[in-house]
C-alpha cells in the first residue's frame, strides 16, 4: 500500500482557489503545513490508493479571531480506523506529539484532547486538581497516570460536579482565603469563594458575591493583590471574575452561572481564551 501525505492551502489573500501539495514522507508535509497561513482553513490529511484520511486542521474558535488554530480533525481511533490502518495511527500519533492540538473538532463543537501524563508535567506540581469529564467511559484508565481529582461521566450530575469542586477547593487551599475591605469606615471580610466578580467604576468598587453586593472606595488593583491568582481572572479594565462561576466563554463576553454577561476587552482576549479555554469541560459550541 502507497501512503502519501497531503497539504490543502485554502484561499490565501490575493490567491484565488486552493493549493493542495503532496508529500511522500509526514515530517515533509508537516514542515509545509507549519509555512501556511493560519487565516485562512489550513489542512494537513494522509492518502492511501483507496482513502484520504483528514488529520489536523486550522480553524478559528471564533468568528471574530483574525488567525484560528490547530485541531485534531477526526479521531479514528473511536470508529476502529487505526486498528485496521497502523499507518493511521502512526501519523495521528505524530501530529499529537509534534502539532501539540489542544482540540479535537467533533460535529459542530471542540473538545479537549486528552494529554495523560503530559499534563502532569506542564503543570510542574502535584497540587493542581484535575477533574476531567467525558462521554467516553473508555477514557478513565487512560488518564489515570495524571493522578485526577476524579473522572465524570456525561450527562452530567450537578451535585457530583459541585462536590468534586468544593474539595478540589479545599485540597488546593487548605485555609479559606478572604477579601477586607472598607465599608462606610467598616472593614469587611468576605469568603473569596463566595465572590462570582468584582467591578470598578468612578473610584469605586462593588464586590457581587453569592449573598450580596458591597460597594467600597478602593482600586481594582489593590483588590486584585488580596486575591488568590488561580480562581480570578482580569477580563476587563474594570472587572474582575472568578473563574469558578463562569459557565460560557464567547468572542467578547462571558456568561456567569446565574446568567450575568460580562465583556471581555480586546487586551485582555488572548489571555482569557488560554485560561479558560483549557478546563472547559464540556467542549466548545462553534
Amino acid at each position: 500500500m502507497c501512503m502519501t501525505y497531503y497539504t490543502v492551502d485554502d484561499l490565501r489573500p490575493g490567491r484565488p482557489g486552493w493549493d493542495v501539495r503532496q508529500f511522500s514522507a509526514l515530517a515533509e508535509a508537516i514542515t509545509h503545513y507549519r509555512t501556511l497561513p493560519m487565516d485562512g482553513v489550513r489542512v494537513l490529511g494522509m492518502a492511501d490508493d483507496a482513502h484520504a484520511y483528514e488529520l489536523i486542521r486550522c480553524v478559528r474558535l471564533f468568528l471574530g479571531d483574525a488567525q484560528g488554530e490547530d485541531v485534531l480533525a477526526a479521531d479514528y481511533r473511536r470508529s476502529g480506523l487505526t486498528k485496521k490502518n497502523a499507518a493511521l495511527k502512526n501519523a495521528l500519533d505524530v501530529c499529537l506529539e509534534v502539532l501539540h492540538p489542544r482540540f479535537l473538532l467533533e460535529p459542530e463543537r471542540l473538545v479537549p484532547v486528552p494529554h495523560r501524563r503530559k499534563l502532569r508535567e506542564e503543570l510542574r506540581d502535584s497540587v493542581t486538581q484535575l477533574l476531567y469529564i467525558s462521554g467516553q467511559q473508555q477514557y478513565a484508565m487512560a488518564l489515570f497516570d495524571t493522578r485526577p481529582l476524579n473522572f465524570l461521566l456525561k450527562p452530567l450530575d450537578e451535585a457530583k460536579l459541585l462536590d468534586c469542586v468544593v474539595q478540589a477547593i479545599r485540597l488546593s487551599r487548605p485555609e479559606e482565603a478572604v477579601l477586607t475591605v472598607l465599608v462606610e469606615r467598616t472593614p469587611r471580610a468576605l469568603p473569596t469563594q463566595a465572590i462570582r466578580y468584582i467591578e470598578s467604576y468612578h473610584k469605586r468598587i462593588t464586590v457581587h458575591s453569592v449573598q450580596h453586593e458591597l460597594v467600597c472606595r478602593d482600586k481594582l488593583d489593590t483588590v486584585a493583590r488580596q486575591l488568590p491568582e488561580q480562581f480570578f481572572l482580569r477580563i476587563h479594565q474594570s472587572f474582575l471574575v472568578n473563574t469558578l462561576y463562569v459557565r460560557r466563554i464567547q468572542y467578547d463576553r462571558l456568561t456567569l452561572d446565574d446568567g450575568t454577561e460580562l465583556p471581555i476587552s480586546q487586551s485582555y482576549r488572548r489571555v482569557v481564551r488560554g485560561r479558560l479555554l483549557r478546563w472547559t469541560p464540556g467542549g466548545m459550541v462553534l
